[in-house]
């Protein structure tokens, strides 16, 4: 973790579309040096990859779905 890294738990509408396309409530996502690689990472273990990587001004961000079928956010 980055020095004065933190955790945060960010609840959202119970609406949302977020986390589609998976059918959890709920996400979890990882802070990861290099997003390039993590993905290439991802990808290579067979994971679906969701859309395409996305830089919100504050951090680059990236979504695949796990071997269950749950979206994680890199």
């Amino acid at each position: 973790m980055p020095k004065d890294g933190c955790t945060v738990w960010a609840p959202f509408k119970q609406s949302t579309g977020y986390f589609e396309p998976s059918e959890q409530t709920y996400m979890i996502n990882f802070l990861v040096n290099n997003l390039k690689e993590a993905l290439a990472q991802v990808k290579a273990g067979g994971a679906e990859l969701i859309g395409e990587p996305a830089d919100y001004g504050y951090g680059l961000f990236a979504w695949f779905l796990d071997p269950e079928g749950n979206k994680v956010e890199l």
